[in-house]
């Protein structure tokens, strides 16, 4: 028998995430024309935002494993060493994570209007470094949303109740995206279905008893 484990998921957003994705366009090598001024910039969003040619909202899989990984320190502490053996085992099966939800064309107007589906986030942030105030532009999902994924594991470290419960802290405690001190990016886990020989021992024992 296999020790590699395999779930599918489905998580659904209970809090708005925002998106703010810093690659090589938020600061670019060549000099481009700047839109607003320093500190407000209303075209940011443009540059931090991660879509599909039809304008579909994904993360790179690696913020479900940082996810996943806070989420580990927050169910069993720092016994058990739960992080590290997460990371050593933890295999995010998509490379991108796609949402639900696809960037309006018309998104300047829809300014902090969170009934929308996706809107645009304008606020105030302060620069921990500088204490400076920046407005900051950002694409926000409305609370709803929702991702399908699937993970693979190695059970020898991680046990599948570990890891649900895992998986269940990191949503309820941590979240995704941006400002997920302050609350954003929580969810809950619709479904965690586990496959194969794993999925067939579950429903084995749920129907023994």
């Amino acid at each position: 028998m296999s020790n590699v484990i395999q779930a599918n998921l489905l998580i659904r957003g209970t809090r708005p995430m925002l998106i703010h994705h810093f690659g090589p366009e938020a600061i670019p090598l060549e000099r481009r024309e700047r839109s607003g001024v320093a500190g407000n910039d209303p075209e940011e969003w443009k540059r931090t935002v991660l879509m599909t040619d039809n304008r579909q909202i994904f993360v790179p899989c690696e913020y479900i494993l940082a996810n996943f990984r806070a989420g580990s320190k927050i169910a069993f502490g720092s016994r058990g060493g739960h992080s590290t053996k997460l990371a050593a085992c933890l295999h995010i099966a998509d490379e991108n994570i796609l949402f639900n939800r696809f960037v309006p064309e018309n998104l300047h107007e829809f300014i902090n209007c969170t009934e929308a589906d996706v809107y645009l986030d304008v606020r105030g942030v302060k620069q921990p470094t500088t204490k400076a105030r920046n407005v900051r532009y950002r694409v926000a999902l409305s609370p709803g949303w929702q991702s399908r994924f699937s993970v693979v594991w190695d059970k020898t470290l991680i046990s599948r109740e570990e890891m649900h419960s895992i998986v269940i802290h990191a949503g309820q405690f941590v979240g995704l995206g941006d400002g997920r001190t302050i609350g954003f990016g929580r969810y809950t886990v619709e479904e965690f279905d586990l496959q194969g020989e794993e999925a067939e021992i579950r429903y084995a024992t749920s129907s023994a008893t």
